[in-house]
């Protein structure tokens, strides 16, 4: 994958998608590293994890987590549950990162496949 970023910060975005299946399991990492034509420390990189499992058709759940390092600067994870439910060509996900901590939050999904 490759995108190009335009606007507040200006920059090109490679990146990478990984899916892995067996059975009722899943693993999908999609991964990118920004760099900005401007000025090297606004550079980063992201990754996005998740390990799944699809116990009845339509429904999956699992673990996730979010990686983001910036340029010189240590790295910051977020971990977390998610679930998603599929029907016809869109899918609902809910996460929840950082459980029972003061940093806990949600994020809603909604995906349209063609």
């Amino acid at each position: 994958m490759i995108g190009l970023v335009f606007g507040r910060i200006n920059g090109v975005a490679p990146g990478l998608l990984l899916e892995l299946s067996y059975r009722i399991f899943d693993f999908y990492s999609e991964s990118e590293y920004y760099i900005d034509y401007s000025q090297k420390s606004n550079d980063f990189i992201y990754t996005w994890d998740e390990l799944g499992v699809t116990p009845i058709n339509h429904f999956r759940f699992g673990i996730s987590a979010q990686r983001t390092r910036v340029y010189e600067t240590g790295l910051d994870i977020q971990r977390g549950l998610f679930a998603e439910y599929t029907f016809w060509k869109l899918t609902a996900g809910g996460y929840y990162f950082n459980p029972f901590s003061p940093n806990q939050f949600g994020v809603i999904s909604l995906k349209m496949g063609f």
